[in-house]
């Protein structure tokens, strides 16, 4: 699993799935492509939609937030400014990170949802 450390708030310091909003026009698809290649460097085969999610925290938040499948195909991993470091992990580090703290609570549904926590 790519993750990605925070540089800003909210969640700083905290391990986050790479990602960002969809421009005018953009697919899903066109989206996770160019977010993963400015944040982290790396190209992925996009393989579906995993789960939609839906964040509302009313009064100033209401984003729906779509998590697509991939697999890593190329690049050289890089952290962009919105964060301070990526690196891949296996389930036993995402497994201990969570237990820590150290993975943001938002994060930790979906990768509970995906089976890996």
């Amino acid at each position: 699993m790519l993750l990605g450390r925070r540089n800003k708030e909210p969640n700083r310091g905290l391990w986050v799935l790479p990602g960002g909003g969809v421009k005018y026009g953009e697919t899903f698809s066109e989206t996770f492509s160019r977010e993963l290649m400015e944040e982290t460097g790396t190209y992925a085969q996009i393989n579906g939609i995993f789960k939609v999610y839906e964040l509302i925290k009313p009064p100033e938040e209401h984003r729906v937030i779509v998590y697509l499948k991939a697999d890593y195909r190329s690049g050289e991993l890089r952290a962009s400014s919105d964060l301070s470091e990526v690196r891949f992990f296996g389930k036993e580090e995402l497994q201990n990170m969570a237990a820590h703290g150290g993975i943001s609570p938002f994060v930790v549904n979906v990768l509970q949802d995906a089976e890996l926590l």
